[in-house]
């Protein structure tokens, strides 16, 4: 809709339309590396369930092949059409988002009645889940609904949790200002030892904010469950330091 919709038609549309096989063919191009690192595919959007068919074929396809699938979900898709897709995946990733079902609505637009449903029934079916938490202030940090998570999620089989740290990539007051227009591409060490100035994407959290991820890990660990934070975290956290100290 937004190439379309542009008058001065600066945008295109830059995917296209592939095949299964075709998207298999570049898959087994990196098939070494793969059986070298322990690593795999992993089917992402956007939300791949959204394309059942396609999906189950790819993944089928890869594990033929002897390549690790896994899935990752925000997990609103029913059941029946979850069950097929989980025949052919090794691993899921699962997001979980807010833990009542209005807020959820208000912040994402759908409710999560299918979603926590689906996180029930996915370690039911014996397939290993990962439950990932993006965890952003004022949106879902309360700590009633950390309460609630840590409990929903303990109620559960899981592999582990991450708690994906929140960050300001994005953001066009401060995208605007990066010396380079795609921070994506910028090795965080090597910007430091390099000296690029404004590049300040991430904000450290407030004090009140640590305080809530620490409730989550100490329910967490009270209830015997390993929670991760995200190494990124500790990294992020380095790197302003390091640009906190860059000289002029």
């Amino acid at each position: 809709m937004c190439v379309e919709a542009c008058l001065s038609e600066a945008r295109v549309i830059s995917g296209r339309t592939m095949t299964v096989d075709e998207v298999v063919e570049i898959v087994r191009k990196d098939e070494l590396f793969y059986r070298n690192s322990g690593g795999g595919v992993t089917a992402s959007g956007g939300e791949p369930t959204y394309q059942p068919d396609f999906l189950k074929q790819l993944l089928r396809q890869c594990q033929s092949c002897g390549i690790h699938t896994t899935l990752d979900t925000c997990g609103h898709v029913k059941w029946e059409v979850m069950a097929e897709i989980l025949d052919y995946v090794d691993l899921v990733y699962y997001d979980l988002k807010h833990m009542d079902t209005v807020r959820h609505g208000e912040l994402t637009g759908v409710g999560n009645e299918l979603i926590l449903d689906n996180a029930t029934r996915i370690p039911q079916s014996g397939k290993p889940i990962v439950i990932r938490i993006p965890l952003i202030p004022g949106c879902n940090d309360s700590e009633e609904n950390i309460k609630t998570m840590a409990e929903f999620v303990t109620g559960i089989k899981v592999v582990r949790v991450d708690i994906v740290p929140f960050h300001q990539l994005g953001v066009f007051p401060i995208v605007s200002r990066l010396v380079y227009p795609f921070p994506f591409f910028i090795c965080y060490r090597g910007a430091a030892s390099l000296k690029v100035k404004a590049i300040y994407f991430f904000q450290p959290p407030a004090t009140e904010f640590r305080d809530r991820i620490r409730a989550i890990l100490i329910l967490g660990k009270a209830t015997d469950k390993r929670i991760v934070i995200d190494e990124y975290a500790s990294f992020i956290a380095e790197f302003v330091k390091e640009l906190c100290h860059l000289d002029d």
